[in-house]
C-alpha cells in the first residue's frame, strides 16, 4: 500500500468499515427476524419488520459509504496522478 496519499487511506478505510457495519447490521437484523418468528411461529409482519427494518439501513448504509469511499479513492488517485 505504499503511495498511498491520505484521501486514498481515507477511501480504503471509509470502504473497508462501511463494508463491515453493513454486513454487520444486515446480519444482525435477520437475525433479529428469524427470533422474532422462532418466539411467535404465526408471527405477521409486525413482528419480523423491525428486523427487516434494520437489515435494509444497515445496507443501505454500507452500499452509500462503500460509494463514498470508492468516490474519494477515484478522486484522490486522480488529483495525485496530475501532480
Amino acid at each position: 500500500m505504499d503511495g498511498l496519499t491520505g484521501k486514498q487511506r481515507l477511501g480504503l478505510g471509509l470502504i473497508n468499515v462501511s463494508i463491515a457495519l453493513g454486513f454487520a447490521g444486515t446480519f444482525w437484523g435477520v437475525y433479529s427476524s428469524f427470533d422474532a418468528l422462532k418466539m411467535n411461529e404465526s408471527a405477521g409482519i409486525g413482528a419480523v419488520g423491525a428486523g427487516i427494518y434494520i437489515a435494509l439501513v444497515c445496507s443501505i448504509g454500507g452500499i452509500v459509504g462503500a460509494i463514498a469511499g470508492t468516490l474519494i479513492l477515484i478522486f484522490g488517485r486522480a488529483r495525485s496522478d496530475k501532480e
